[in-house]
């Protein structure tokens, strides 16, 4: 009869690559346009380093960490793609950033291996290893309240990945079942840190779920005195369609000083189009965009914090 943890362990296993495949999507859209300049390579590091170690762990404990090494080394090969892609698509000088951030990891890995193997005996070598593992795990388990911190401040969870959240949750959960059928003190302990949190990323998306980004408090007193709020109707290479524009009373007065210039020596009539866009473009220089600017931080917030938790299964195994 097959036993109940080893059950427990398939199912985690399950969720665990659901994870690891969650990042496809963005890395579909990095080939298509053949650039990663703006996307975070640091959560596949660690994430690697994750995997990698977890791996070591179960290879320790032949007799139930055959699920824990199964799981890990498919992290360890999606994190290595993830990586690959991204060194491919990344410009010269994050190229060599994170070429150097993976050696240190290869570097750090190998280090464990030797110093594991010469300087600890038996089960030694395991706690040795599972503390190394639970401590790393942890760490990387706290590194997503940026995340949260970010939402908060935007009031918007519209780039909150809520099924990633919610598969790396539940993966949290099955894991700790499966400490606990074991008593695996190094997978417990890391989960259990996971579960917390991921449930605190969950109360804060439903909190946030259908808030709106506002506008940016530096412009609040100045849009009393007078300022302007403009709304993009069409898209544009600035400005996305429905970005709420900022924009103060000075610039907006620029702006209209520009446009009754007179036209330039040698044209018989003004050109409107010319000037609205001349004087655009110079009000533009000083303006916020609120509802871009939540995006932008809250994509490339969100975009290292989640990211991050791609890898995260690796910890929770």
């Amino acid at each position: 009869m097959v036993a109940i943890d080893f059950i427990v362990g398939i199912i985690g296993n399950v969720i665990s690559v659901i994870s690891y495949v969650a990042p496809v999507g963005q890395f579909t859209e990095i080939v298509k346009k053949k650039s990663a300049e703006h996307y975070d390579g640091s959560p596949y590091v660690t994430s690697l380093l994750s995997c990698c170690l977890w791996t070591l762990y179960g290879i320790l404990d032949p007799d139930d960490g055959v699920l824990v090494v199964t799981v890990n080394a498919i992290g360890v090969f999606s994190q290595v793609i993830y990586l690959a892609l991204l060194l491919l698509y990344y410009p010269k000088d994050k190229k060599v950033k994170y070429s150097g951030f993976i050696l240190v990891d290869i570097l750090f890995f190998g280090v464990v291996i030797a110093v594991t193997m010469a300087a600890f005996h038996e089960e030694s070598r395991r706690t040795f290893v599972g503390i190394l593992c639970a401590s790393f795990t942890v760490i990387m388990y706290a590194s997503p309240l940026t995340v949260v911190r970010t939402v908060i401040q935007t009031k918007t969870a519209e780039y909150m990945p809520v099924f990633l959240i919610f598969t790396l949750w539940l993966n949290g959960v099955i894991w700790m079942v499966f400490a606990l059928l074991l008593s695996d003190f190094f997978i417990l302990v890391p989960n259990a840190v996971g579960i917390l949190l991921g449930t605190i990323q969950l109360l804060v998306y439903f909190v946030y779920r259908n808030s709106s980004p506002s506008v940016p408090e530096d412009y609040s007193e100045e849009m009393q005195k007078g300022g302007v709020l403009m709304q993009a109707t069409e898209e544009t290479e600035e400005f996305p369609k429905g970005v709420v524009i900022a924009q103060t009373t000075e610039e907006t007065n620029a702006a209209a000083e520009q446009k009754v210039e007179a036209p330039p020596t040698g044209s018989n009539m003004r050109n409107p189009s010319l000037s609205r866009m001349f004087s655009f473009k110079k009000a533009q220089s000083g303006i916020s965009l609120s509802r871009n600017a939540s995006r932008s931080v809250s994509r490339s917030s969100l975009q290292n914090g989640f990211d991050l938790e791609s890898g995260r299964s690796s910890q929770d195994s």
